[in-house]
């Protein structure tokens, strides 16, 4: 009893980063594939819910910090004129725009030994899982070239982006009396994951033509060839829409607001809290992700 017992205050002198990556590295292969992602930077305000992101309501809040680390079960909340800088452990980086709501559902990467930082990484450096989940508002990403066993998934109350390695953008916004999913693929890979009344076109789509969702149709995989644009759309009386309204009326902070002519305004309004400065973490003293990435970034 008495050597156990001072095994583990040995152990316990460990520095934390390293004790965090000895303990990793023990655990069953599953385990170890836990992962996490980074905010390297911030302006304007930005709201962080800890908890289960499928029941999205509830959990504690706090404004989020350039340097903090984000786990599954977290959703972000973005205030007006905000935004947010995100960086994953496989190299992956978003960017969160103003009045929009993400929550981190699934984000796994197995071990790797490497020197690189994060903005060195050309390609996934190991097997990885992401499922975020956009419930408002914009995102841009640049998703590195993925394994075939990766992938790294953006679901939306009209769809689900599949991305393989691009550089893209995901708008789920109110406009002209409709719900509208875009899923714009600047270069690379990407797949729309989609139920439509009809086959989808992918390509240009004019102001008040688009896909119309259907929850009653067949799931189908629509590639979005590069430098391409696709669209789903659902209009008031489609039950997806009164769905959306009542999933963002549910969200804390998010203020959803309807006009007596159908008009719906969407706005994250978290006041009493004072806005962030933009600022981006030096990295020579600041290691990026921990946990499964490297011990030494440097």
């Amino acid at each position: 009893m008495s050597t156990q017992h001072h095994f583990i205050m040995k152990t316990m002198r460990i520095p934390f980063t390293l004790f965090c990556l000895l303990v990793i590295s023990a655990l069953p292969s599953h385990a170890a594939e836990l992962a996490t992602a980074k905010v390297l930077s911030v302006s304007g305000t930005v709201m962080k819910s800890e908890g289960s992101a499928f029941i999205k309501i509830g959990g504690r809040e706090s404004v989020v910090k350039a340097g903090d680390i984000l786990r599954e079960g977290d959703r972000l909340n973005s205030t007006k004129g905000s935004k947010a800088f995100i960086v994953f452990s496989n190299g992956s980086e978003i960017t969160l725009y103003e009045n929009s709501s993400l929550s981190i559902i699934t984000i796994e990467q197995e071990p790797y030994n490497s020197k690189r930082v994060y903005n060195e990484l050309v390609a996934d450096p190991s097997k990885s899982k992401t499922l975020l989940e956009l419930d408002y508002g914009q995102l841009d990403g640049h998703v590195k070239k993925l394994t075939k066993e990766s992938s790294f998934n953006i679901k939306t109350a009209l769809g689900t982006a599949a991305i393989r390695g691009t550089k893209f953008r995901i708008r789920l916004l109110f406009t002209a009396n409709k719900f509208r999913l875009t899923i714009t693929n600047f270069v690379g890979l990407v797949d729309l994951i989609t139920q439509t009344t009809a086959p989808v076109i992918s390509g240009d789509i004019d102001d008040g033509e688009g896909n119309t969702f259907d929850p009653d149709s067949n799931v189908t995989t629509t590639p979005i060839p590069p430098a391409g644009e696709c669209n789903v759309e659902t209009n008031d009386g489609n039950p997806v829409f009164d769905a959306i309204i009542s999933g963002l009326s549910a969200v804390p902070g998010l203020d959803v607001g309807v006009s007596a002519d159908g008009t719906l305004s969407v706005e994250i309004d978290l006041g009493g809290f004072i806005p962030a400065p933009e600022i981006t973490p030096d990295p020579e003293t600041d290691p990026a992700i921990i946990v499964v990435s490297p011990a030494d970034q440097g």
